[in-house]
């Protein structure tokens, strides 16, 4: 479809601006000095159109990307990755804009002024908020939402006809920074949520602000109890985490011992009392009943697979506390205690909440928000829009507080430009000494490897299960590179996989490598494996240690423990001595990850009090390691060809808190 601009029924062919002359018939952009000229996409054309069309107003993003793509589904990241080749091609910096200037947590403003012509709106509808957008969901929509996350009752009767809610959205949030982890209270005028990681704000369910509390390290998850104005939430201290019980009026009630944890999810109010705790490690935790006054803390039984996985726990149905359960395949179901399954899920599930009006459950995949029933009936809520809701509860009305979330997680290359961004939080760039860069993506939805390269961009795997890559690692002489997908290895070239094979490992990967060009190794914490290239297995041996890796040019063996880093010839030897030893610190070695090994210095991350840490050693005696970065939402990094620490870090974050009203029945 092909953008025309109109000034008094005369059409527009030709617009000016800057360096530019835009023809708008042939969608080319000419440099006026150079004549130069670019042939641009059919959507960055538009893209440019819209902006002119609109000059100097403010263009929401949701009225940005309803007019680019209509009522197609999208990803949440689609814009962004638009505008950005289309900065690219004016050359236009984002931090100093000259043509399109960022609006932040509403939109962008075209600024560059307009030379030669007047234009006139089109007859298309000025931007205006979205939340009038979003009043009516189309029967389409709920259509697709049904077949694409409908849950499976474990139940035989037939599912019941129900009138979909519709709602009303609105902002409760207006301030800069990120909001998130939100949680409304079932019967009281009370929610609360997280601003920029340490805060903690207590509003009314209008958003106007009653209290704010202040920590010195990272929150998360507030809750309300459903029988009185008691708000739980975690706070990560150093290595663990600690639970706080709080009164709306901000008196504190209870705090708990630092538990030895990496993450917590939101706590479960059993009755006033007691508490179901979830938390551990990211891919091991487990629920704990907490008995409030007396400090006391017992471990549920849960049975899980080996492949299954605890996400978090519900309060729902009778009050009664369920579990959201998950296989590395991505299927979740919802089950109680004693390993009755209530419902199911064939994708997926990134979170779930109680709707105590509808009685369902809230569910959240690929970031928008569906409602299922125990007799098997689903319901579409809300579509993705520009981010991802993140949290969500809802409250006896059946009004929902949802926290709307958007980023991007760039690989810049060496202009500093992203090679490639998505919504996705999961990247592992790997740059080697000829410039080439290895990464993983998640934005088809599962973990894909990526090779660019001669400033292309080439998708090494095409993967359907739901498999984790965690590492990805180049051999010493770069001819391949080795992934893991959970605890199978992958080994491949510059174009495709050679081979797939499993790993043989009773736990999960905790690191990788190569030994030389035709041996790969991997560890689990307990056990060391080497393998040949085509993935049989050559060796075997017992070795228990925090982190262990191999460093290729040096010949040697590092291994972390007790936060000692000791460097050995030889792991397989009883009484092998070791040739160095580096003492860390407790914060230097917490959540040991990431480590990349250039020439005679390693890098590592680390994290303490849920804030990120890179780290640098130089492998000579009597040295300390160096902090190169502290900070959040620090992804993971890299260390490119001439030795330059890059971080691969989320951007442009924006969290809001939005209340989706329920509209009665009459507006329906």
């Amino acid at each position: 479809m092909k953008l025309v601009l109109s000034v008094q029924a005369q059409e527009v062919e030709m617009v000016c601006f800057g360096h530019w002359q835009f023809d708008l018939q042939q969608d080319c952009l000419t440099h006026r000095q150079s004549q130069e000229t670019v042939k641009l996409e059919p959507q960055m054309a538009r893209l440019l159109a819209l902006f002119i069309e609109h000059h100097n107003e403010v263009l929401e993003k949701y009225w940005l990307t309803e007019q680019l793509w209509q009522h197609a589904v999208v990803e949440p990241n689609s814009l962004y990755q638009l505008l950005t080749k289309l900065r690219k091609v004016l050359g236009d910096d984002p931090k100093n804009p000259i043509y399109i200037k960022t609006i932040p947590k509403r939109g962008y403003r075209f600024i560059a002024p307009l030379e030669r012509h007047e234009i006139a709106p089109r007859h298309t509808a000025k931007p205006v908020n979205v939340i009038a957008k979003s009043r009516i969901l189309s029967l389409s929509a709920v259509a697709m939402a049904v077949l694409c996350f409908g849950a499976i009752a474990f139940f035989n009767q037939a599912p019941t006809e129900k009138t979909p809610s519709r709602y009303e959205t609105s902002s409760l949030s207006h301030e800069l920074g990120l909001e998130f982890d939100v949680d409304a209270h079932q019967s009281k005028d009370l929610i609360a949520y997280v601003k920029d990681f340490t805060h903690l704000i207590i509003a009314n369910k209008q958003g106007y602000q009653l209290n704010e509390h202040r920590f010195d390290s990272r929150i998360s998850f507030p809750s309300w109890s459903p029988d009185s104005d008691k708000l739980a939430f975690w706070q990560y201290q150093g290595s663990g985490c600690q639970l706080h019980v709080m009164t709306a009026a901000g008196q504190f009630f209870h705090s708990s011992q630092i538990l030895p944890c990496q993450v917590g999810t939101k706590p479960v109010w059993k009755n006033d009392k007691e508490l179901i705790l979830t938390f551990g490690q990211y891919n091991a935790k487990a629920a704990h009943l907490y008995r409030l006054e007396s400090h006391q803390m017992v471990k549920l039984p849960l049975a899980l697979a080996a492949n299954e996985r605890l996400k978090m726990a519900l309060r729902a149905w009778q009050d009664k506390t369920y579990y959201l359960v998950q296989d590395k395949q991505g299927l979740a179901r919802l089950q109680t205690l004693d390993g009755t399954v209530h419902l199911k899920w064939s994708a997926p599930v990134t979170s779930v909440a109680f709707d105590v009006y509808h009685q369902a459950v809230i569910a959240s995949q690929y970031g928008s928000l569906s409602r299922h029933f125990r007799d098997g009936d689903s319901q579409a809520i809300k579509e993705t829009e520009i981010g991802l809701y993140t949290s969500f509860s809802s409250d006896n009305r059946g009004d929902i507080f949802a926290a709307l979330e958007s980023f991007q997680v760039n690989i810049k290359d060496r202009d500093d430009l992203p090679l490639f961004s998505s919504s996705s939080i999961d990247y592992l760039p790997l740059t080697n000494s000829l410039g080439e860069t290895a990464f993983m993506s998640r934005r088809s939805g599962v973990c894909e490897v990526y090779l660019y390269h001669d400033d292309k961009i080439n998708q090494l795997s095409f993967h359907q299960g739901h498999e984790y890559v965690g590492f990805l690692v180049w051999s010493p002489e770069l001819s391949y590179l080795a992934s893991n997908r959970d605890n199978d290895l992958v080994i491949y070239d510059r174009k495709r996989p050679l081979t797939q094979f499993n790993s043989q490992l009773s736990l999960p990967v905790k690191s990788m490598g190569w030994i030389d060009e035709q041996t790969l190794w991997a560890y689990d914490g307990e056990t060391l494996n080497q393998y040949s290239l085509s993935g049989a297995l050559i060796s075997s041996h017992d070795s228990t240690a925090d982190f262990v890796f191999y460093h290729p040019e040096r010949q040697t063996w590092f291994v972390l423990q007790q936060n000692l880093l000791l460097e050995y010839e030889t792991l397989f030897e009883s009484d092998s001595e070791a040739l160095n030893k580096y003492a860390l610190s407790q914060k230097q070695t917490n959540q040991f990850s990431n480590l990349r090994i250039r020439g005679n210095d390693i890098y590592w991350q680390s994290a303490w009090s849920k804030r990120d840490y890179i780290w640098q050693l130089t492998l000579m005696p009597e040295q300390n390691p160096t902090l190169k970065k502290v900070g959040h939402l620090i992804w993971h990094y890299d260390i490119d060809a001439l030795g330059d620490l890059l971080i691969a870090k989320m951007e442009s974050v924006e969290g809001d808190i939005k209340k989706l009203t329920r509209l009665s029945e009459a507006a329906n």
